[in-house]
């Protein structure tokens, strides 16, 4: 462990680099690296992950067995999303599209575009035991600061896959899932039967999936009263714990 030197400019290159990556989803997948915001999200990173770069505030403690530079607290701003940031910043490798083929249990992202809502879904799928998430491409980037930050690092832990309509359909032909759409028309499910392996569709915020139907897609709801509409990571969440549930009676 040793730090490098003491980051001052703006203009320096790791700091043009890592603000980028946070900036922009085509530059992160050009790079194959992904920004990390907050320590705590980087001591997280490292149960699985190993560090390309990391900076830290100057005169902070550092991070134990790790290579660093210093970074002037200014510059921390300028690299930052948040209007508060303790100043560490770290840089990984992004993690790979991961087969899902011997999943039992995931969950499919149809262009939804809140990066905090796909961040508790992510965290709430990991929680669940759900063993994979499929991403439309045109959704939000699941490596995004905002996305790794609301996931609170589980975005790291559970297999992605990003992709497009034909491969998600070949992907749940191949073995057969059992596949649940959330959708207000649809029936309780304690009405369906729910078997291994499921995958649950959670579409856009506004206009709900965008997916063409399969053969064996089923419509599930949960039943609300007093309002008209729950927030998709709220909806989402829910359905995740009661097919989870039903999936094991």
């Amino acid at each position: 462990m040793f730090c490098m030197k003491v980051i001052t400019s703006s203009q320096n290159s790791i700091v043009k680099h890592l603000t980028k990556l946070r900036k922009d989803a085509s530059y992160r997948k050009k790079e194959g690296k992904i920004l990390l915001e907050g320590k705590k999200i980087i001591l997280e990173a490292l149960k699985k992950h190993s560090l390309k770069s990391l900076l830290i505030p100057e005169n902070s403690k550092p991070i134990e067995g790790h290579s660093f530079d210093y970074l002037k607290q200014d510059l921390a701003q300028k690299i930052s999303s948040l209007k508060s940031c303790d100043g560490y910043f770290a840089e990984i490798q992004r993690p790979l599209n991961n087969e899902l083929l011997s999943c039992e249990k995931i969950l499919v992202i149809d262009h939804l575009q809140d990066p905090g809502n796909l961040g508790t879904l992510i965290r709430t799928a990991l929680a669940l035991n759900f063993e994979g998430i499929y991403i439309i491409d045109q959704s939000v980037d699941p490596f995004s600061p905002k996305v790794i930050r609301s996931s609170m690092g589980a975005a790291l832990h559970i297999p992605i896959r990003q992709g497009d309509y034909q491969e998600l359909q070949n992907l749940l032909n191949a073995r057969s899932f059992h596949t649940f759409i959330a959708n207000a028309q649809g029936n309780a499910i304690d009405k369906q039967d729910v078997q291994k392996p499921f995958a649950l569709i959670l579409g856009n915020e506004a206009k709900g999936p965008q997916i063409e139907k399969f053969s064996n897609y089923k419509l599930i709801s949960i039943p609300i009263e007093n309002v008209d509409s729950l927030n998709v990571a709220v909806a989402g969440s829910l359905l995740m714990y009661q097919l989870q549930e039903s999936s094991c009676q």
